[in-house]
């Protein structure tokens, strides 16, 4: 009877560690998923091309999107009444009776928001609409990058809303609550009229009620790191839903 042949034990051993390489190389890419890729797609149209590249958790969030006092943007509107258009995105300061500096983010639309930088990340507390004329201030604030947040990790937050003018900004005119969704999607090299960038991608989804308007929206960003906001979806400014039935989405792209 022939003996049935078997493996020596180094060889065992070493196919084993091989294999243990191989997984552990494998890079942490998330695809988009299905309704993630139709929201880019009608909003960005041929604009933007996005690739899934390897992930890591945030640990810098000041590394995307840093405070410099007249630092601008250019993007191209890819959605919306100004669809065609170029806009300038700026960052400037605040500063009141010689104190810490208020940062506010024009993004090219019609809001601006406050960014906060924090042990925890970077957050939104405020937003202004230059439309309405309203203020919106959001408790506790919204998150932007998170320190450590993973790549496909969400985090659920209620936000309590309250809207008042901007002329009488301690008279809230309207107040509500917001359940917030907030996603690492993963890490995307991203090609824009501007160039290719590694980016990670963020997604905020909205649901609730403001005063008499119901609100479900959702808000979009790539940020690369040193070079802030590639690509945006942005949400609808809540002062326009107590305003107005229908909503333009506003969408860009960096330009240069």
């Amino acid at each position: 009877m022939r003996r049935a042949m078997t493996k020596p034990r180094w060889f065992v051993l070493a196919s084993a560690a091989i294999g243990l390489a191989a997984a552990a190389s494998v890079p942490n890419v998330f695809e988009l998923p299905e309704a993630d890729r139709q929201r880019l797609s009608q909003y960005f149209g041929d604009a933007i091309t996005v690739k899934a590249i390897e992930a890591k958790p945030i640990e810098d969030p000041r590394a995307y999107l840093s405070p410099k006092d007249g630092a601008q943007w250019t993007y191209q509107v890819t959605s919306g009444k100004r669809r065609g258009q170029s806009v300038t995105a700026t960052m400037r300061s605040e500063s009141a009776d010689g104190g810490s500096p208020t940062w506010w983010f024009d993004a090219g639309d019609e809001s601006v928001v406050r960014l906060l930088w924090d042990e925890d990340g970077t957050v939104m507390p405020v937003t202004r609409s230059k439309i309405n004329k309203v203020i919106s201030t959001y408790e506790p604030p919204e998150p932007l990058l998170s320190r450590s947040l993973a790549p496909g990790e969400s985090r659920k937050l209620t936000l309590h809303v309250s809207v008042s003018n901007v002329d009488d900004p301690d008279q809230v005119a309207h107040t509500g609550k917001l359940e917030l969704t907030y996603t690492y999607i993963g890490a995307f090299k991203v090609t824009v009229p501007a160039g290719t960038f590694e980016t990670v991608l963020v997604r905020w989804l909205y649901d609730g009620n403001v005063g008499p308007a119901s609100v479900k929206d959702h808000q979009y960003w790539f940020l690369a790191k040193g070079r802030g906001v590639v690509a945006m979806i942005q949400k609808t400014d809540v002062s326009a839903f107590l305003v107005f039935q229908e909503h333009e989405r506003y969408a860009a792209v960096l330009a240069k």
